[in-house]
């Protein structure tokens, strides 16, 4: 596997094993390094763009985005919220962001937050049917079993062989 990471190489990174916390390259649009969450944890001296020209600054919010789902990785859901709420704001149409907005926001026990996040998703693209189960979870989580039970279905009619989906319906 190591061969094929030439990528790794390119940028000089050497895996920590057993570290306390671990090293994380993101190799993507850039990351807002100025955000206060962010403060310290990027390694300006050694972030390099290899993209000729360009800045490390995330513009298109795809980099803050990942670098907000390795804080949900690692059980930091407010920073999570944050970066990808940050991301959001650089990219109002990307359904995918809003859907893990929502399953931070979830894992932060704000459900109501996740409901937004997980309707807006699907504002944005109807046939998202990971966004139709996980609203269809907040929503049974909240005792809306009647709204679930809408989701549910939305979401089987995407995925007709899903079987945790037949089991969710009974």
């Amino acid at each position: 596997l190591q061969a094929r990471q030439q990528h790794l190489r390119q940028i000089t990174w050497t895996p920590q094993r057993g570290a306390r916390r671990p090293l994380v390259a993101v190799l993507d649009t850039g990351v807002d390094a100025r955000h206060p969450d962010l403060q310290g944890a990027v390694d300006l001296v050694d972030s390099k763009s290899f993209v000729g020209g360009s800045s490390l600054v995330d513009t298109s919010g795809h980099g803050t985005h990942v670098a907000g789902l390795i804080a949900a990785q690692t059980g930091r859901n407010e920073m999570a919220i944050k970066l990808i709420s940050k991301a959001v704001s650089l990219n109002s149409h990307e359904p995918g962001f809003h859907f893990n907005l929502g399953k931070a926001f979830k894992a932060h026990h704000d459900l109501e937050n996740a409901v937004k996040c997980y309707r807006y998703a699907l504002a944005l693209k109807p046939d998202f049917a990971d966004a139709y189960v996980n609203l269809g979870n907040v929503l049974a989580e909240q005792g809306k079993l009647e709204e679930a039970t809408d989701c549910f279905r939305q979401a089987l009619a995407l995925m007709p062989g899903d079987a945790e989906l037949h089991y969710n319906l009974g």
